[in-house]
Order: structure tokens, then C-alpha cells, then sequence
């Protein structure tokens, strides 16, 4: 069994308790895996959604593993203006950092996007409400922003660089290895050609991921300074509406 399977195998453990991404320590040594360990687990959470609850209740018996706490909470219509609720919930929890992401246009999202995804001043609110309940917490959860939430608040020191075609993919359900977990499209399908590296059902991982470098620069230098996904859905919705005008 390969390293990549075998992680796979512990990663598809953890989603079936309804946790998010485990994030792993990997020693290697000339005879093979030296040691596998998970040292924190990552858990949605937006204070607003049932399964956060669920996802509450499993955090004593993740603490009780050893591991860390990381809760990712996507900025929504529903809950932009419950950053102390959610804050101090967490806190309460013993969660030590909070990633805030922004809400993403695609997948199954796509087609609530426009009565969910917030204003850009909604997004400011929110994310200065955070910023101020960690700096009054010195013991509480420490705030970061996802690189997608950088336009909105250029000034922080805490937002996580973007990792597509790094250390961030996503394996689709038919195999389809994508350069970046959030490009998802509708009914389970990718969302442009563009993020696609290859189908690890009839190819190796090593000829897919040759290819992210290439397909991550592409994308850079068409939208420099901006979420490559959420520019490229934002292009999609011009065309669509322009196209519309003209029939």
C-alpha cells in the first residue's frame, strides 16, 4: 500500500465522523513510513448550520486523541453579524484557531449564491468583529483569514497564503484531481477544465500533479491579485449575463 492510499484510508476515517481535513506529520525514513500521525483535525463550524452542532459534540473525544482544534467558519448572509456567538461558542470549546472563509459561488452552493454570498462591507464587518473579540481574548482561538478574504482587509498579518496547487487538492468522487479544492461545479462535476489536472482512475498522481504547475500559473496571471475561483466564477456570471442580454 502507497504512503498517498494509506493516508487517503485515515483521511476518509475522519470524514465518516463528520470532521473536516486532518492535517498530518509525516516522517520518512530509507525503509518506508517511519510514522503517521494526524495532529489536528479541521471542523466546519458557522454557528447558523445543524451539523455545527454535531461537529461540537465530537470535539472531546478529538481533544482526548491529542490533537488540536481548527475550526473553518464560512462568512455567510446568515451569520456575518454572529462573530460574538460564534466566537465566544468556540472559545467555550477549546478550539485554539478559527480560519474565516469566504463563501464560495460553486458546487452545491452555486445555486443559493445570490441570497448567501455577503456584501463586500458584510465580509468587513464580520471580520473586524472577529479581529476585535481575539485581541480582548489573549487566551482564546486565534483568527485567521482564508487568502480568498485578503481583498477585505489587506491589512492582516493572519491570512493564510494561497495553497492551490500546493498542498491543497481535492480528489473528486470519479477521480478527477483538481489544482484546487473549491473548484467544484454543479452536480458533482468540476468547475472548468481550467483546474483540472487529470483522472487518477486512469492515470498515475505523479503524471496528474506534473501538470498543477502549469495549470496554477495560467490562472495567476490571469487574475493576479485575486481568488483564482472566485474571479473565474465572477467572468462566468458576466458572460452569462451579457449573453442573456443579447438574446
Amino acid at each position: 500500500m502507497t504512503i498517498f492510499r494509506l493516508i487517503c484510508l485515515v483521511e476518509i476515517a475522519f470524514l465518516s465522523l463528520g470532521c473536516g481535513n486532518v492535517v498530518y506529520r509525516t516522517w520518512l525514513n530509507p525503509l518506508g513510513l517511519k510514522m503517521l500521525r494526524p495532529t489536528s483535525v479541521h471542523v466546519t463550524y458557522d454557528g447558523s448550520r445543524e451539523y455545527g452542532e454535531d461537529n461540537l459534540a465530537l470535539f472531546t473525544l478529538i481533544k482526548a486523541c491529542d490533537m488540536e482544534i481548527h475550526v473553518e467558519c464560512p462568512i455567510s448572509v446568515e451569520n456575518f453579524k454572529n462573530a460574538e456567538f460564534v466566537y465566544n461558542r468556540l472559545m467555550k470549546a477549546g478550539v485554539s484557531e478559527i480560519t474565516l472563509i469566504r463563501y464560495f459561488p460553486t458546487g452545491r452552493g452555486s445555486d443559493i449564491a445570490e441570497h448567501m454570498e455577503p456584501s463586500a462591507d458584510a465580509y468587513k464587518l464580520a471580520i473586524a468583529s472577529y479581529l476585535s473579540l481575539c485581541s480582548i481574548n489573549p487566551d482564546g482561538p486565534l483568527i485567521k483569514l482564508q487568502c480568498a478574504l485578503k481583498s477585505f482587509h489587506p491589512d492582516s498579518n493572519g491570512t493564510t497564503p494561497c495553497k492551490m496547487g500546493g498542498d491543497s487538492l481535492c480528489i473528486m468522487p470519479n477521480g478527477t484531481l483538481l489544482s484546487c479544492p473549491w473548484a467544484y461545479g454543479m452536480n458533482g462535476k468540476h468547475l472548468s477544465q481550467n483546474f483540472v489536472a487529470g483522472n487518477l482512475a486512469t492515470e498515475s498522481f505523479n503524471v496528474c500533479f506534473e501538470r498543477i504547475p502549469r495549470l496554477s500559473e495560467a490562472l495567476r496571471k490571469q487574475y493576479p491579485t485575486e481568488c483564482r475561483v472566485c474571479a473565474f466564477v465572477a467572468d462566468q456570471r458576466f458572460s452569462e449575463m451579457h449573453l442573456s442580454m443579447a438574446s
